[in-house]
């Protein structure tokens, strides 16, 4: 039967992986998603002993961990236009993903030794802390209501009084050759 739920995962991760790929979405948005699905996932299958239940989530989880890996990869692919270093990033992936693979499962053991629910939960409650971390961190650069200013145009504008921000420069950082680029595009090779 155990078979069948891992057949079951990698079909969704597979499903996840295929539809995932045919847009577009930012990271954030990406990341998010698969923390989201991956802390749910885990932290199911620590409720339950039941067989169509720890399915479930198990297939939960692998939707999420297959939007966490096109995250990471995408990721890469980014950073590997905006840098001539993308054979230091692809493997640097490849370690952290191998790393993963051989400490993972001894973690896991050793965890499952002390409480047969224990990994799944820790796994699932760092998925939900990173996942609040990306939250607050996208709240504050958003500028979302309660989202505290400390510095940039709109605490500057909230210092002198002023109801609008002060005008921000849609330039960043000096291209090689001294011109400037605009927000948001990459550097050039």
């Amino acid at each position: 039967m155990i078979s069948a739920v891992f057949v079951a995962g990698l079909a969704v991760s597979g499903l996840a992986m295929w539809l995932l790929g045919r847009f577009t979405l930012p990271l954030r948005t990406l990341a998010a998603t698969g923390l989201g699905f991956t802390a749910v996932g885990l932290c199911a299958m620590a409720a339950t002993a039941h067989f169509v239940a720890v399915g479930l989530s198990f297939m939960v989880y692998m939707f999420g961990y297959a939007t966490l890996f096109l995250t990471a990869r995408r990721g890469i692919v980014e950073l590997k236009a905006a840098t001539s270093d993308d054979g230091k990033a692809f493997g640097l992936f490849g370690l952290v993903s191998d790393l993963g693979n051989v400490l993972g499962p001894l973690l896991g053991v050793a965890l499952y030794a002390v409480n047969h629910r224990l990994p799944f939960l820790l796994l699932g409650a760092v998925s939900g802390l990173v996942l609040l971390a990306l939250a607050a961190v996208a709240r504050r650069r958003t500028g979302l209501p309660g989202a505290a200013a400390t510095s940039g145009p709109v605490a500057g504008a909230k210092a002198r009084g002023a109801d609008a921000p002060a005008a921000v420069p849609a330039t960043t950082a000096a291209e090689p050759d001294g011109r400037r680029r605009p927000v948001g595009e990459l550097p050039h090779a």
